[in-house]
């Protein structure tokens, strides 16, 4: 009786093992969408454009975060830094480390936000010729902003001579 405990429980368990379906194991993302259909039509540009816009609100860019950079960056002992996390008091400091979330996170954002107008400008010609120049005018805007806002923050300072 035993032998046929030990028996059945081996056989359930490979069954079991080889039943397996592999297919759910490999879904692709619901927010992973293909270019080629995120980017096909002039509806679809204008909405990947206000997706441009989400990225630039979020709190890693300028939803706050790009703010609390240049205040702590800018402080020459008028302010001081009271919180608890670390990645703030480096910036407060002027010592940066390289695992420094938040100012990868804000690398991070911007870039992906210049990536999808970069794909948007690619795309451009199917935009209606009514509103080309406008979301053309956005996109360039969204990549001029975010450009600006990298080079304050990560750029060499200006020294006059």
């Amino acid at each position: 009786m035993k032998f046929k405990n030990i028996q059945f429980s081996i056989i359930l368990s490979t069954i079991v093992f080889f039943s397996s379906c592999e297919d759910q194991l490999d879904l692709t993302p619901a927010q992973s969408v293909d270019q080629e259909i995120a980017l096909n039509s002039d509806a679809n540009i204008k909405r990947v454009l206000i997706g441009a816009y989400a990225n630039m609100r979020h709190e890693d860019f300028w939803g706050g975060r790009s703010i609390l950079y240049a205040e702590m960056l800018s402080a020459n002992n008028e302010i001081r830094w009271e919180g608890t996390f670390n990645q703030p008091r480096e910036v407060f400091n002027k010592s940066i480390f390289t695992n420094n979330s938040f100012i990868t996170n804000t690398w991070l954002r911007s870039y992906s936000a210049i990536n999808v107008v970069n794909n948007i400008l690619d795309v451009i010609d199917l935009v209606d010729e009514a509103d080309r120049d406008r979301v053309m005018g956005e996109a360039l805007f969204i990549r001029g902003a975010i450009y600006f806002e990298l080079a304050k923050l990560y750029g060499m300072p200006y020294v006059s001579g």
